[in-house]
């Protein structure tokens, strides 16, 4: 029981022969126990004070909203009753003492304070007499537990709901209360959802005082305790309702609870004001399932059907770190829990686990599985581990200044193959990750770069720092070739090709442009004879095409960098247009054109031996020369060929030679590279005369240390050139070789 008391102070006077009210001054204060409630239940924010004379007439009242001192003027040494009523929010006006005994009262439901009343009979009241009225609540306090240690392993009890029924609408504020009309009943307080906390801790519920008194006398059966639904004491009595979700391995669906309070389990139904009843629901067994009765209403329960559990994949592959999701393709638990575990936690960990999953983390290489159980039905995966690896496909890799290329790779194991990556490069001016493609590579450097530059890049699996490689970047200008190329034009009256040596990036345009001449060295664009690609300069035949040339090359970076840029940080002048330096480059193109000459000794001898084609035996010397290399102004250096295979003493000869000596035959083979006939008209190669055009010259040998001693003195040779000398040697006026070097390539003025 829990009692609050107001105290009272009164002040009053004697009756005197002359009457006069004295002031009596009232004051309340609270005594109570421990009566918790989420509003405060010993809080009084108001109070009705009655005081009535001993014939129950009222001779004071008034209503006080919130605590305080309240003064009344009475007439000291007169026996009077002293009623009060707290927390009814609102005044009660009565017209004696008996009508406030019988009157009953609802306070509202969201009101923040407990109904009280208290009263004292016959109390004389003197002037500063201190009246100490207590308080009773007109409530009762249900706290409800449950224990759940005597349940069978396989049975759960989840909670769902808990409603007080039958509780009174309303109170009688003095005396006892017990109304025997269903109409002034109704459903209280519900609690939704409490937790197993709660429930071990214990849920209040509050209801007004509902006394029926004992009307099971001698009963000792709790299962008896109950009404038929159609008995007018099951419409008046409070009880406890309590909805359940209910699990185990034979039943599953909700369940139904009911119990009737009072002060026993068994006879009694008073529920009692300012009274707390704890009451605990101790759960044994099956809970009660196979009760089925008005306590135990188990009409939601279904027999259980086995478990359904399965893995969506029955093998999965992992790498170090790595964390997957194993689906269940079928999870039906019929109310049961799920639990998983790993066979080697040191090479899988389970995270966690819902109806649809299974989280789990790779740690290590190795083997491990995830078994999934429910109501003794398991499922399980197998999962292989693998150490996550980046692999570039070269250690090295060559780039072009402003050209971006993908660094190719491989990660594994394969099904990581869709992992992203990342690039950290050792140099600012190595661009990473251009245009979101996360593999990707451009240096920028600038054009004064001393090239090759040799730089290292980090690839990493993005997320995963600790899994990666470094790559050499080896970076090249953005174009070069070959500073200088010689050639001899015509030899042997054939087309010529040298490598232009040309490095840029293959997805590179590049432009291709002769310099105008200086007026020095260079003679300026080539005639139409010499053409250039990416990979060489040719020269066709015939052609006169002697000279030094330069050909400029130029590019434009993917990045917009270089020739089409225009003026840059560092231009050089590319035809009249600025382009930085790395952007173009130069290749000097030297043309020497080759002729052919064959010298007879004047005093030679000659027999045709042969027709159609004519084939010819010589005697005395014959020298067969191509002139060709423009620092070989003297005979015989430079590039000297024989052209033809030649019988010489009986022996056939195809390597390169100078000289030959007199009184031995030397022919020329019909069928082989050449088939010369010497005359007026004609000088024959292949068939056809590759110049509409031949000469004969003389020419004086001197010595020198490369012929001295091997031909006569003096003995003047006779030529047959293939290029036209316009008259420029007579017999009266023999050259030395110096004079026809320089005659056919004639000095740069």
């Amino acid at each position: 029981m829990f009692l609050l008391a107001a105290l009272l102070v009164l002040g009053c006077s004697a009756r005197e022969p002359l009457p006069e009210k004295g002031k009596v001054i009232f004051s309340f204060a609270l005594e109570c126990g421990e009566f918790t409630k989420a509003v405060d239940e010993n809080l009084i924010g108001d109070l009705n004070l009655y005081l009535f004379n001993s014939g129950g007439d009222v001779i004071f009242w008034n209503y006080l909203s919130g605590g305080g001192e309240a003064s009344a003027d009475i007439w000291g040494g007169e026996s009077c009753s002293v009623y009060v009523v707290a927390n009814a929010g609102k005044p009660l006006m009565v017209k004696d003492a008996g009508e406030l005994e019988n009157l009953s009262v609802a306070v509202p439901g969201e009101a923040e304070s407990i109904l009280m009343s208290g009263k004292l009979e016959s109390v004389v009241l003197e002037d500063g007499d201190r009246v100490t009225v207590p308080l009773t609540r007109a409530m009762s306090k249900i706290v409800l537990k449950a224990d759940y240690g005597g349940l069978d392993s396989d049975v759960s009890i989840e909670v769902k709901s808990i409603s007080l029924k039958n509780v009174p609408l309303k109170v009688r504020l003095f005396g006892t209360s017990a109304f025997g009309q269903a109409e002034l009943f109704s459903s209280g307080e519900s609690v939704y959802n409490p937790s197993l906390d709660d429930m071990r801790n214990g849920v209040a519920f509050y209801q007004y005082e509902n006394m029926q008194g004992t009307l099971l006398p001698g009963n000792t059966d709790q299962q008896k305790k109950v009404w038929p639904v159609e008995s007018n004491w099951a419409k008046v009595c409070s009880y406890v309702e309590m909805e359940a979700t209910y699990a185990s391995d034979t039943w599953e669906g909700d369940i139904l609870y009911r119990f009737y309070l009072g002060s026993d389990m068994v006879a009694n139904y008073d529920v009692e004001r300012n009274k707390q009843y704890v009451i605990t629901v101790s759960f044994k067994g099956d809970g009660g399932a196979d009760e089925n009765s008005w306590r135990v209403d188990n009409s939601g329960l279904e027999d259980v059907v086995p478990p359904e559990i399965a893995f969506g994949k029955s093998e999965v592959p992992m790498y170090d770190l790595q964390v997957e999701t194993l689906p269940f393709s079928k999870l039906d638990a019929r109310g049961g829990k799920v639990s998983v575990e790993s066979s080697d936690p040191s090479v899988l960990q389970v995270l966690e686990w819902n109806d649809e999953c299974v989280k789990v983390k790779a740690l290590a290489p190795g083997d491990a599985t995830v078994v999934a159980s429910v109501k003794g039905v398991s499922a399980s995966c197998s999962v292989k581990v693998e150490k996550l690896r980046l692999v570039p496909r070269s250690a090295s890799i060559t780039l072009f200044n402003h050209f971006y290329d993908d660094i190719e790779y491989d990660i594994y194991p394969p099904h990581a193959a869709d992992l992203g990556i990342k690039l950290t490069a050792s140099a600012a001016s190595l661009v990473t990750g251009l245009g979101g493609v996360a593999n990707r590579l451009m240096p920028q450097y600038g054009g004064e770069t001393p090239f090759p530059v040799s730089e290292k890049i980090r690839i990493s699996i993005d997320g995963r720092e600790d899994v990666y490689e470094e790559v050499t970047v080896n970076v090249y200008p953005m174009i070069s070739v070959a500073q200088e190329i010689i050639m001899n034009a015509n030899m042997g009256n054939s087309v010529q090709e040298k490598s232009l040596e040309l490095k840029t990036h293959p997805r590179a345009e590049v432009e291709f442009e002769w310099l105008p001449s200086d007026g020095q060295t260079i003679y300026g664009t080539p005639p139409p004879s010499v053409s250039c690609n990416r990979e060489n300069i040719t020269i066709n035949v015939p052609t006169d095409a002697n000279g030094r040339y330069r050909l400029c090359v130029s590019v434009t970076g993917d990045d917009g960098y270089g020739a089409a840029a225009g003026a840059a940080a560092d231009p050089v002048a590319v035809a009249g247009v600025s382009a930085p330096q790395d952007a173009v480059a130069y290749c000097d193109l030297v043309v020497y054109e080759t002729v052919y000459l064959v010298g007879i000794s004047k005093s030679m001898n000659r027999e045709k031996i042969d027709v159609s084609p004519d084939i010819w035996r010589y005697e005395n010397e014959v020298v067969a020369k191509w002139l060709a290399h423009p620092q070989s102004l003297l005979f015989p250096e430079g590039e000297v060929g024989i052209t033809t295979p030649f019988l010489y003493k009986g022996e056939l000869f195809t390597d390169n030679h100078t000289q030959l000596y007199e009184n031995y035959e030397f022919t020329f083979y019909n069928g082989e590279r050449y088939d010369y006939s010497l005359g007026e008209d004609s000088f024959v190669y292949n068939g056809a005369a590759p110049q509409s055009y031949y000469e004969y010259f003389f020419l004086q040998p001197v010595n020198s240390p490369y012929i001295d001693g091997s031909l006569p003195h003096k003995k003047p040779f006779y030529y047959v050139c293939s290029r036209n000398f316009a008259g420029g040697f007579t017999k009266s006026g023999m050259p030395n070789w110096k004079s026809v070097f320089e005659y056919i390539y004639p000095p740069k003025e």
